[in-house]
């Protein structure tokens, strides 16, 4: 059984547990009333993907654009969906903080994102 992330927020904070992957079984798990692909740009202004050995393995890593974190690598989770991509960065160990960047990702809260679910996602520098 894999295990995943669940982000959601209520009225007081963000919370994320970790919790069974969609299946055929229990397909909502992950949904929400946000929409599959949203696209919009801005700065990096965090990039928790620039440990010494870049992304940490169980829980993979992200980004933060104008305060929307983006996970961006899934670790070791086993996953069978598609995950986006990274275009334009030369590494994960090199911190890409103020840089411009187009993202197009899975909308899972109002200021959560994930590049799960469609090869069509992305997180790509501009400059």
């Amino acid at each position: 059984m894999a295990i995943g992330w669940l982000v959601y927020e209520n009225k007081h904070k963000t919370i994320i547990t970790a919790t069974q992957s969609p299946s055929k079984n229990n397909p909502s798990i992950m949904s929400s009333d946000y929409s599959i692909g949203v696209k919009f740009s801005g700065i990096i202004t965090s990039d928790e993907c620039t440990t010494l050995r870049g992304p940490i393995g169980d829980v993979g890593c992200s980004l933060t654009v104008d305060n929307k974190i983006i996970q961006v690598k899934h670790g070791n989770m086993m996953t069978t969906r598609p995950w986006g991509q990274l275009y334009n960065f030369p590494d994960l160990k090199t911190d890409q903080s103020g840089r411009r960047v187009d993202v197009y990702a899975h909308q899972l809260s109002k200021t959560n994102y994930t590049l799960d679910g469609s090869a069509e996602y992305y997180v790509k520098i501009t400059n």
